[in-house]
């Protein structure tokens, strides 16, 4: 644990090996504040990156867990909001990319979506930059659906699309019919972190999705996956382009999670 951290979070306050065992209590009304705060945004702020990392994504509220790999910058925000796990820069990095190429999105998936903070604003930013009208958003976990992605069952009309939980393994025969079905054109994969599970969750998506985003990209903790990464978009050079938000803080000693985005080249 490095010495800004220890020294940042003070005496009995965060747990930073913290691996949570149930899903934290988000309510209904920071779910409608999310939703309500997305659509708020102006134009100008959708594409301003500095905005993003260092105001509006972690006052949405970041994760709590295993907070050694956390910028201890951000420390008023842990366990707070939609318990976001991500690094604000990385993912502000994406989002302005999303929002500048303005995709034509109609049906967001994510495979492990976890406490669905990450789902809540990815598939409220697709509908928000879409050149088309965004339909669907699937998340898919093996736990059963968290606090905040059933409170989404019950804001669609806020929301303005439809929301979908599937409550299984991303190798149950199901979901690949799923997918052929539903054929979602936008996707995040962040589930079980082996190569081969990574590789398994690419190939259910590799015919039907136009843009493919693999999270943990660039972590020491799981090293892995950034040869993992580094070998399909290789491979795949000739039907996808690749593009790499691995920003990382210097409070933080290593490099930890990193996202990568595979978009299907045209014909």
């Amino acid at each position: 644990m490095n010495k800004s951290l220890k020294s940042s979070f003070g005496k009995g306050q965060f747990n930073p090996y913290l691996r949570r065992s149930s899903a934290p209590h988000v309510s209904r009304e920071t779910t409608q504040s999310v939703i309500s705060r997305v659509k708020k945004l102006s134009d100008s702020q959708i594409v301003d990156e500095e905005f993003l990392a260092k105001r509006f994504i972690p006052e949405l509220g970041l994760n709590d867990e295993i907070l050694s790999e956390q910028p201890p910058e951000f420390s008023a925000h842990f366990g707070t909001g939609i318990y976001l796990w991500q690094y604000p820069n990385q993912l502000a990095a994406l989002l302005v990319d999303l929002a500048r190429n303005q995709p034509a999105s109609t049906h967001y998936m994510e495979i492990g979506s976890r406490w669905g903070g990450t789902f809540l604003l990815m598939s409220l930013w697709l509908s928000r930059v879409s050149s088309q009208r965004f339909e669907q958003a699937t998340a898919l976990d093996v736990i059963e659906a968290p606090p905040l992605i059933r409170s989404l069952t019950d804001l669609e009309t806020e929301l303005g699309f439809k929301v979908v939980y599937l409550q299984m393994d991303s190798h149950d025969e199901r979901v690949e019919s799923y997918v052929a079905n539903s054929r979602p054109d936008t996707v995040l994969i962040d589930g079980e972190h082996s190569v081969q599970a990574a590789l398994h969750d690419h190939m259910l998506f590799e015919a039907v999705s136009d843009r493919i985003i693999h999270h943990d990209i660039a972590s020491d903790a799981l090293p892995h996956l950034a040869f993992f990464y580094e070998s399909i978009a290789t491979l795949g050079a000739d039907r996808w382009s690749s593009k790499v938000f691995d920003h990382q803080y210097e409070s933080v000693t290593g490099s930890f999670l990193g996202i990568g985005l595979l978009e299907r080249k045209l014909a």
